[in-house]
């Protein structure tokens, strides 16, 4: 009995549509039987693994002594992932090499904690790139849709009828954003969604479907909504 399927549809318990994501296409194995009716899935929803995020990824430092703490910058990691549109991880120790990631970005109160200024200070050392939060009176605005970001406005320059001017643009209007850190598809809106651990990965609305069952299913966190709230 597949008791951590609570909702399946009559297409699911049917055995047309995978028990995971739903959809009703591609090649699927057996998973189960509920009431005397065989359940598929598609092995990738299945597979318990979680799939390695392939765009690159940045370390998110701050303070992190204590659970609450730590669901502040869980959330905090969050807004990094959604503006930078790259997969964040959050440092909760020093068990961690900051040569592994693309850049650091540093929270408010990052230097009043240990593991914090010591992954931050080991950063500068090794050259790795450290972005530190824009103060509420000096957040940048994105050139293309408008909005203040307090993290991800990057200045590209181009050139116009001979002269080489400048623009500043977030991650949803910088065509340069990797995309989904899963299919790499680029071009298309992505959200951030758990890792299934500390981290947020953004991924475009296929995958992220796919990743928040996996999430489900092994009763983590399926998304920024549920940890505010707990």
């Amino acid at each position: 009995m597949l008791s951590h399927f609570d909702n399946l549809t009559p297409a699911q318990l049917s055995g047309v549509a995978c028990v995971v994501c739903a959809d009703e296409d591609g090649a699927m194995v057996p998973v189960g039987i509920v009431n005397g009716g065989q359940l598929f899935a598609h092995r990738a929803c299945w597979e318990p693994t979680p799939q390695p995020s392939l765009t690159p990824s940045v370390l998110v430092l701050g303070p992190c002594a204590d659970e609450d703490e730590r669901r502040d910058l869980r959330m905090s990691a969050f807004d990094v992932a959604d503006q930078l549109g790259l997969s964040v991880t959050v440092a909760t120790s020093l068990a961690v090499d900051v040569r592994d990631f693309a850049a650091v970005v540093v929270d408010q109160g990052y230097l009043s904690d240990v593991t914090a200024t010591v992954l931050y200070m080991e950063a500068l050392e090794a050259g790795v790139p450290v972005i530190a939060p824009a103060g509420p009176q000096d957040l940048p605005r994105c050139d293309a849709c408008g909005k203040a970001r307090q993290y991800g406005v990057a200045r590209s320059e181009f050139e116009h009828y001979g002269r080489t001017l400048s623009e500043s643009l977030c991650g949803d209007c910088d065509d340069r954003t990797p995309g989904c850190s899963w299919c790499l598809t680029s071009g298309e809106e992505t959200e951030p969604v758990s890792d299934g651990g500390d981290g947020w990965m953004p991924l475009c609305a296929p995958c992220a479907k796919v990743q928040k069952a996996r999430i489900r299913r092994q009763g983590g966190r399926r998304s920024a909504r549920k940890v505010l709230v707990a």
